[in-house]
This record gives structure tokens, sequence and C-alpha cells, in this order.
């Protein structure tokens, strides 16, 4: 999920520099004197740490962050989109609603309903959005009502799905 530092031809994580795991670890003995390691419990209990081996994981962590300059990544947010709603004067106005065009309202208002409900799942981090199929299928469904949408000349819901399009791309290619 983090970014990969290279460091001297070694990739590593963020996360990396603060666990240890139990199957692919490694183990790393040091001798100190007896002081030494009395003084090294005494700041692990007094950090609230797990042990001398998390205080020594961490004590290296911050040796190697400062060494190579290594930051933090930031978390990427995904905002959300901006609906903008555009007035459009038209001279004429039809009294009368095709039923191919309500009928493509509904449709274009469930697609919406069901991307916010994907995106909003992106946002709390219950869907992984990289690579992800369903989400591509959105998008690409979202883009094919785009282009009904303005053939039927509905330029309320071509603002909406354009917004919901931008969002799901960059969710995707993440």
């Amino acid at each position: 999920m983090s970014e990969v530092f290279v460091v001297d031809d070694v990739p590593i994580r963020y996360e990396d520099l603060f666990r240890a795991p139990e199957r692919d670890g490694a183990v790393v003995s040091v001798r100190v004197h007896k002081s030494v390691k009395e003084l090294l419990v005494k700041l692990a209990e007094r950090e609230g740490l797990d042990g001398v081996s998390e205080l020594l994981r961490y004590l290296v962590a911050g040796y190697i962050m400062g060494k190579y300059k290594l930051i933090k990544p930031e978390p990427k947010v995904i905002t959300q989109p901006i609906f903008l709603n555009v007035n459009i004067n038209k001279k004429a106005i039809e009294e009368h609603v095709d039923t191919a065009q309500m009928g493509l309202k509904i449709e274009i208002d469930e697609l919406i309903k069901e991307s916010m409900d994907v995106i909003d799942k992106v946002k709390k981090g219950l869907i992984n959005p990289k690579g992800n199929e369903y989400i591509r299928r959105l998008r690409n469904k979202a883009v094919k009502y785009m282009i009904k949408s303005l053939r039927y000349g509905m330029e309320e819901e071509y603002e909406k799905l354009k917004a919901i399009q931008i969002t799901l791309t960059a969710m995707i290619e993440e």
C-alpha cells in the first residue's frame, strides 16, 4: 500500500522499518553490557514499548530515516466529485417528455447512486481501487451514459456523470 524506498539497492517500505514479521523476519543479535541492557529495559518500559527488541527497532528506524532523509508518506485522499449545475436557456421547452428519455434518466440516476456508494466505500478503505475491474466497468458505463445524455440534451446529468467518471478514473490509476 505504501511507497517503496530504495536504500543502497535494497527496496524497503516505511512500515517495514517498525515491524517484526514472524515468518519472513530476520533475527539480529547485539551484545551489550548488563548495565546498558538494564537501561534499555527501563527506556522501553518508560516509552510503553513491548520490550528491548521493539525499542531497538524504533532506534534503527530513526537512524535509517535520518541517514537517508526518508519521510513518512502522506496518505492519498480521494475527494468527493463536485457537481455543477449548468443552466441553459432554451427557447422552445417541450411539454411532453419522451419515454426513452425518462428511462435513460432513471438508469443514469441508478448509476450515479451506485458510483457514489463505491466512492464512499473506497474512501472508508473497504474497497481497494487499484486495478479494480468493477470500478473500471462503472467508469465505462458512465462514459456511455455521458454520450447518451448529450444526445438527449440532458446537460445536468452529463455534468454529474463527468465528475463521477473523473473520480473513478483517478481511483483506478492510483
